[in-house]
């Protein structure tokens, strides 16, 4: 649950958190001692937050107290969905909402924000301050005086893109536009953070890494054609490197020739130094089936990393619950440190934990798919 608390309010997040609890026990023959006694908290606490649940639930599904609070702890099914509950909270939290605020505002004004939402200057400033330390590890910070969130542009947009799709689900899109259509909610959700941060003059920060995925993009036909190194050229590089480098879990890529044809565009020559020995040592000590997509997830992996340098642009894992194998992410540090130490490899030398993290979590999602699959066969 790391996303709920770095993101929720205090309040909210001990709300999701129980949630989670009851949903663990199929909501029924539960009682708020129990869920106390599992969550170690203080009695007090759970009855309160229970409470607070049954009231975001009942104004969620406009049903009465009573009926909500029954349902919770006796029906059996439930009432709202994980995903619902989270976009609810985090749709009131202070920082979905100041953030929202600077994205859709001309000219944005934290003086300005805390008059509209009746919130304390210093409150702001001091979730904010929380809030660059996670930002820290994505090479961005939300700045207060003048308002902004800066650093690589690149990276001010994917961390966007993941605040916004955490909040956004079948019955909530978060832009006066609507979505085109229901295909791919990703990808116009993308081009709608584009368009409103190049309206605030916020282009993306030319790369030569960029620039060299661009250029092979065009050639196979994932991007436009463009003579020029302009803004354009630099919005169709990180449009075609925003679809083709992020780990989908939930969208799998079609055909075999369609892996290949990302992995031709994503690939170099160094990319290939990690991955024939990574396939190695997943056959070896993993003991783990290498699978035509978690071979295309390896490659998406580390071109994201080696042009962003950092693990924003994977934050399907990064806020993972899934618990990577430590004995594997020491083998993998291992396979890092053996890189030549060329240019090409350096940030993988300076900054190996971050891509290290996301290799053994996706590689353990890979290992459980492969147990409860053995499960299902038996």
């Amino acid at each position: 649950m790391q996303f709920e608390r770095d993101f929720l309010e205090k309040k909210d997040f001990l709300e999701f958190q129980l949630y989670v609890q009851l949903e663990a026990h199929q909501f029924k023959n539960v009682s708020i001692k129990q869920l106390n006694d599992e969550l170690g908290w203080k009695y007090q606490s759970a009855y309160r937050t229970f409470n607070d649940l049954v009231d975001d639930i009942g104004q969620m599904t406009h049903r009465v107290r009573n009926t909500v609070k029954t349902q919770l702890k006796k029906s059996g099914r439930a009432l709202v969905t994980q995903e619902e509950l989270r976009s609810h909270l985090l749709r009131r939290s202070l920082i979905y909402r100041l953030l929202d605020y600077l994205v859709k505002t001309p000219n944005p004004q934290i003086h300005r924000f805390c008059e509209m939402n009746f919130v304390s200057v210093s409150t702001t400033t001091r979730r904010v301050r929380q809030l660059n330390v996670l930002l820290k590890q994505f090479d961005i910070r939300l700045r207060m005086q003048p308002l902004a969130l800066v650093g690589d542009e690149l990276h001010c947009r994917f961390f966007l893109f993941m605040l916004y799709w955490q909040a956004q689900h079948e019955y909530f899109w978060p832009f006066e536009e609507a979505p085109t259509s229901t295909e791919d909610l990703q990808t116009q959700m993308f081009e709608k953070i584009s368009h409103l941060r190049r309206g605030q003059r916020r282009p993306i920060t030319p790369n030569r890494r960029l620039e060299v995925f661009g250029d092979k993009a065009m050639r196979m036909g994932f991007a436009p054609q463009h003579r020029f190194k302009s803004g354009p050229f630099w919005e169709s590089s990180a449009f075609a490197f925003f679809q083709m480098s992020r780990v989908q879990l939930d969208q799998p890529v079609g055909t075999f020739q369609d892996r290949l044809a990302i992995e031709l565009v994503l690939s170099t020559p160094e990319t290939y130094q990690i991955t024939e020995p990574l396939r190695e040592l997943c056959l070896r000590d993993a003991r783990l089936e290498w699978t035509d997509e978690l071979d295309l997830d390896v490659f998406r992996i580390l071109s994201n990393y080696a042009i962003m340098g950092s693990a924003v642009g994977q934050s399907e894992l990064y806020f993972s619950d899934v618990q990577p194998d430590p004995e594997l992410m020491v083998s993998l540090t291992r396979l890092l440190e053996e890189l030549p130490r060329t240019p090409n490899f350096m940030l993988f030398h300076r900054r190996p934990q971050p891509v290290v993290q996301l290799l053994a979590t996706r590689i353990a999602m890979a290992s459980d798919t492969l147990c409860l699959e053995a499960r299902k066969a038996e």
